[in-house]
């Protein structure tokens, strides 16, 4: 797999780290510190997830425009957005081990979620803004070829990111 093509959208990848670790940094520290106080008050799952739709919405937009230099389409945010649900994944369960399994301080176990996904998100934005994203919807598009029932559904030009082409 060739990722430069990747790489080179949005500019060399030191200068998309940097700005990967500024958008970042603001929102570790607002979800961060907003995630301490809510498990203060409620569970901690519960507090990682609130935080996590809080900053949900604020990561997709300073990734594609701020970090990666590239155009917030439905094409871009959706596959972004299943990413970060991936990632949510990871890090309530990492929540889940660190707090309930392993019973570790509230500070250490935010600590050890953002390292656990801070260089997920990062390669994930990396890919999907930059000409993976576009290659990932080529390749989903090629798929109704194979599903010729995908390809008959209602809207399934709109929902594939694919040109609105007239039926016969």
């Amino acid at each position: 797999m060739n990722l430069r093509p990747a790489l080179a959208r949005g500019g060399r990848l030191h200068e998309k780290m940097l700005r990967f670790v500024v958008a970042g940094t603001a929102n570790t520290l607002l979800t961060g510190l907003l995630m301490l106080a809510l498990m203060q008050v409620i569970e901690a799952d519960i507090a990682y997830t609130t935080v996590f739709v809080a900053g949900l919405a604020f990561t997709t937009i300073a990734s594609s425009r701020f970090v990666f230099r590239s155009r917030l389409t439905a094409s871009s945010a959706t596959p972004f957005i299943a990413w970060c649900l991936f990632v949510y994944i990871v890090g309530v369960t990492v929540v889940h081990l660190t707090t309930y399994m392993w019973h570790v301080s509230h500070v250490y176990t935010t600590i050890i979620v953002i390292c656990v996904t801070a260089p997920l998100n990062f390669i994930g934005g990396n890919y999907i803004f930059g000409t993976g994203g576009a290659r990932l919807w080529r390749a989903i598009a090629g798929w109704r070829q194979v599903v010729p029932s995908l390809a008959a559904s209602p809207g399934a030009d709109d929902r594939l990111g694919a040109e609105r082409t007239p039926r016969s």
